[in-house]
């Protein structure tokens, strides 16, 4: 499993789900599982911004593949 924390610090990353859809966009966070609060999975979980002004959040088990655009 990746470890989103190594992520924590890039400006603009493209995720590959699970599904192999494709999303490119800015870091926005990145929370630890200990972060999450009860109502939320209990993995940690990265968020971006895409170019179409979208919000995603993907936990850790929903990532394919995760590849630095920009640092």
């Amino acid at each position: 499993m990746t470890n989103l924390l190594l992520y924590e610090d890039c400006e603009r990353i493209k995720i590959t789900d699970i599904d192999g859809e494709v999303f490119e966009g800015y870091v926005t966070d990145v929370l630890c599982k200990e972060e999450q609060s009860d109502l939320c999975k209990q993995e940690d979980e990265i968020s971006i911004l895409t170019d179409d002004k979208r919000y995603l959040g993907f936990y850790q088990s929903e990532i394919k593949d995760i590849e630095i655009i920009k640092q």
